[in-house]
């Protein structure tokens, strides 16, 4: 073969996929206008601009979805070697073209966005959602137009110039408008993040710590939107609450444990946990609200669903807890201690609105179990003396947080994994040296409650506090088998079951309670039977009052979420959006569910969207 043909040879291929990609983005030019006008149609719904900074936002987040649909050709690039991957590319920018209509039927109807668990439900049961033949075939003819809209430029064989240039400036647009967005987080301005929940699936960009680095130089960008016009809004309680004088008002105490599985809290492993629990409530199949911890402190401090955490980071110092809120009410002292930095997501004005830096501590600038230590010194010189103002403290322990952290004193279990590889391996010996640092960091945090716990005896305290002692979320290792380490990767009860200790001083009896609990009970449960609230809780949260479970019934179900997807928990089974392990028992992944509960499914769907108020 001479020079040249195998030049050609070698570069015809290449060559190829270069003709054929730039037919395809030429195609998008036009099409893309289609995904942007579908796009800007969810703008209509979101609360009306008042400024220009707001409307250059609201107006330019269709980019984004426009963005997604340059990456389809990135991916199938492979496939334009041939011209198949033109009209694939094309036949995937339709489904999501398709998506996004669809979508936006069903969220006029409903206030959710299609998910994988919607979709099946709906194909399990198409005639129990109302769909009449008439609307199959509307849908059939709008499929048809879009599919034809996006091959109209390929049949006509149009040409685009200037795609590049108008692709890049599209992007820097985008770019422009997440800078936007980090900003506006950053600074809780509502009349940006508002608009997050309306659009499916945005991701948009939360640098908080590049936006705190650059603070000094970056003014907050507008002002606060008029929330009466906006279009969807966390509407939490749906009416005023009713309250009763509270004669006698308890400490409260809540301790959360990063990472805590509900199997660790044993007489060997955390012996003062175990003992103090002999005086307390000890619930026994308790079920964190997220598998990640953003998901299961907001449950926890919230009492609703997670799925309700994008309304509430949309404007978190008016969507505040009612626990804090009612605390303040009622004027607690409120203080905080923390090593975990709860600024980011929004979460520190979600829970406790606009604490001042004096009750809320935060340390990190040492090792992890440094860093609990110095917030449980401080936490036990407040309480040096009785108060006679009512307190609420909250301690946040991190040092069982992977990589486990300890002293070297408290190196009980042996032998431990040296570094973070041992994740890697599956044998019994590695996953043993890794839970034995792990129950290693918990066996010292154990040792910081037990000198909690002897200050409020010392004092005379625990004579009036109730403490709540629990976990964020729990921490697999490897116990489905398939290769699932720490936590948000499922919602099994290794990643999401953790224990629940509820110490009441006029109950000192032991009780161990089998029912299921969640996350979500433990506000209104508060809220409830030591604040004054008057209404039931199903008007104020997500959750029960657990003190009064009788009345019950313990066939619990209730949404669990990760960062990535969202879980329905029906009777020991999940329901979930992944797509790898989807449908399984609680106990294991493994273990497959064929059947989907279609009615409890949705009836845990019309409860994520009972708190948001109509558009």
């Amino acid at each position: 073969m001479k020079e040249n043909d195998k030049k050609n040879f070698l570069f015809s291929p290449f060559q190829q996929v270069v003709i054929n990609l730039k037919e395809t983005y030429n195609t998008f030019l036009f099409s893309g206008l289609l995904t942007i006008a579908i796009a800007l149609s969810y703008a209509a719904m979101s609360f009306e601009t008042t400024g220009i900074v707001d409307t250059i936002y609201l107006y330019s987040i269709p980019l984004y979805y426009y963005a997604l649909v340059l990456i389809i050709p990135i991916i199938t690039s492979l496939l334009h070697i041939w011209r198949v991957g033109v009209y694939f590319s094309l036949f995937l920018k339709s489904i999501l073209d398709l998506f996004l209509l669809t979508n936006l039927a069903v969220f006029k109807i409903y206030n959710f966005h299609i998910d994988i668990v919607f979709l099946e439900m709906v194909m399990k049961d198409f005639q129990g959602f109302g769909f009449s033949f008439g609307a199959l075939l509307l849908s059939t003819l709008v499929t048809t137009i879009i599919f034809f809209v996006n091959f109209l430029p390929v049949l006509f064989n149009s040409k685009a110039r200037k795609t590049l240039l108008i692709n890049m400036l599209a992007l820097i647009i985008l770019i422009c408008n997440q800078i936007i967005h980090a900003v506006g987080f950053y600074y809780n301005t509502t009349n940006i993040t508002s608009h997050t929940p309306v659009f499916p699936y945005y991701y948009p960009t939360t640098s908080h710590g590049l936006v705190s680095d650059i603070s000094e130089v970056i003014p907050s960008i507008g002002y606060q939107a008029n929330t009466d016009n906006i279009g969807l809004n966390l509407d939490y309680p749906k009416k005023a609450l009713k309250f009763e004088h509270v004669a006698d008002r308890m400490n409260i105490l809540l301790v959360v444990l990063e990472s805590w599985r509900f199997d660790s809290l044993t007489p060997d492993v955390m012996p003062n946990m175990y003992q103090f629990s002999k005086i307390a409530t000890n619930y026994t199949n308790h079920y964190s609200s997220g598998n990640v911890t953003v998901s299961g402190l907001f449950g926890l401090f919230s009492g609703l669903h997670p799925t309700y955490l994008t309304y509430a980071q949309s404007q978190p110092l008016q969507n505040q807890s009612l626990l804090t809120r009612r605390l303040s009410d009622l004027n607690y002292d409120i203080d905080i201690y923390t090593s975990t930095n709860l600024e980011r997501f929004n979460l520190k004005p979600i829970f406790f609105g606009d604490i001042s830096d004096e009750n809320y501590h935060y340390i990190d600038d040492g090792r992890s179990f440094e860093n609990d230590k110095a917030l449980n010194n401080t936490l036990i010189s407040s309480l040096s003396e009785q108060s006679i103002t009512p307190w609420f403290k909250f301690i946040f322990y991190n040092s069982s947080h992977s990589f486990y952290d300890y002293p070297e004193n408290h190196e009980k279990y042996t032998p431990v994994a040296m570094n973070e590889s041992a994740f890697l391996n599956t044998n019994e010996e590695s996953i043993t040296s890794v839970f034995n640092k792990y129950k290693n960091s918990l066996h010292y945090i154990d040792t910081l409650f037990e000198s909690i716990e002897n200050k409020l005896r010392e004092t005379g305290q625990l004579e009036n506090t109730v403490i709540i002692i629990t976990g964020d979320h729990a921490e697999e290792f490897n116990d489905n088998k398939v290769g699932h380490w720490g936590h948000g990767s499922n919602y099994s009860k290794y990643q999401s079951k953790v224990p629940l200790i509820i110490y009441r001083p006029k109950n000192k009896s032991q009780s161990i309670e089998a029912k299921t609990t969640t996350h979500v009970d433990i506000a209104p449960t508060l809220l409830k039977n030591y604040l004054g609230v008057k209404d039931d809780a199903n008007s104020f949260s997500s959750g029960i009052d657990i003190l009064d479970y009788n009345k019950s019934d313990d066939q619990r179900s209730f949404i669990i979420t990760s960062y990535k997807d969202t879980g329905y928990f029906i009777e020991n089974k999940i329901y979930s959006n992944g797509v790898i392990y989807s449908h399984y028992n609680v106990d294991n992944v493994m273990r497959k569910i064929s059947e989907v509960d279609t009615q409890a499914i949705l009836k845990l769907k019309q409860e994520s969207i009972k708190f948001i108020s109509n558009p």
